[in-house]
């Protein structure tokens, strides 16, 4: 075999990987679903318009890494939200009586309640409780990402459910009530610490930071909501409420 034939022989098997390693990365564009919230669309891709200013942030561009993501919304977070960002509480709930003459009763979200804790206080992590059905779940997820999304910044909600453990006790109301919201479940001592510098504001960015990573990671920013197909497809293997 002649040494020209060989060299390009060789060559030909080194373009090969030398070509897919220079080849750009093909990515497909994540599902972006908003209910309330603009939607921008450049370059061919869509990105919600979370704080709804008509133009794309860093933070709302699922190109860019979840870190430099997380870097520019806290940079826009208030005191107030970085601090609500750092609590789980439990999701409040209003008492239903289940029909005449029945003496149980039935618990239900209060988004009413759970609506003030997102947008004056920066809550949005919340647990719940209440046994329900996927599909119940489902909507009561939707319901509390609808609040997520028409706050401030859109910054979404994270929910968990263990209705078999013991949290502390849920703020509770009757229904048509009022029902206080007390510092227990309001961000205000670590608001009260940081203005009086008993806890530098760097500190309190540490603790959001990775917080903040997870929902980016998790694709929270991009579509918060359940699909309805895969709620419907779950079944429970014990007593999942209605």
């Amino acid at each position: 075999m002649s040494g020209s034939r060989l060299s390009s022989i060789w060559l030909i098997g080194v373009a090969i990987p030398a070509g897919l390693l220079l080849a750009p990365s093909i990515k497909a564009d994540p599902q972006v679903e908003s209910r309330s919230g603009p939607i921008l669309t450049l370059d061919g891709h869509r990105f919600r318009d979370l704080d709804r200013n008509g133009r794309l942030d860093a933070y709302e561009d699922w190109r860019l890494s979840p870190e430099r993501r997380t870097d520019d919304l806290l940079g826009r977070m208030t005191l107030t939200e970085k601090a609500g960002t750092m609590l789980h509480v439990a999701l409040p709930t209003i008492e239903t009586a289940a029909g005449p003459g029945i003496g149980r009763t039935f618990e239900r979200s209060d988004l009413a309640r759970a609506t003030t804790m997102v947008r004056l206080h920066g809550i949005t992590s919340f647990g719940s409780r209440i046994a329900r059905s996927p599909r119940r779940f489902a909507e009561q997820n939707a319901a509390l990402q609808a609040i997520g999304e028409a706050s401030r910044l859109g910054i979404p909600i994270t929910i968990t459910t263990d209705p078999d453990k013991a949290m502390r006790a849920a703020p509770r109301v009757k229904a048509n009530g009022r029902g206080r919201i007390d510092d227990g479940d309001t961000p205000a001592p670590i608001i009260a610490a940081g203005r009086a510098g008993r806890v530098a504001e760097a500190r309190i960015d540490a603790s959001v930071r990775p917080i903040m990573i997870a929902k980016f990671v998790s694709g929270l920013f991009e579509n918060p909501y359940v699909a309805r197909g895969a709620a419907q497809a779950t079944r429970c293997r014990s007593n999942c409420g209605t």
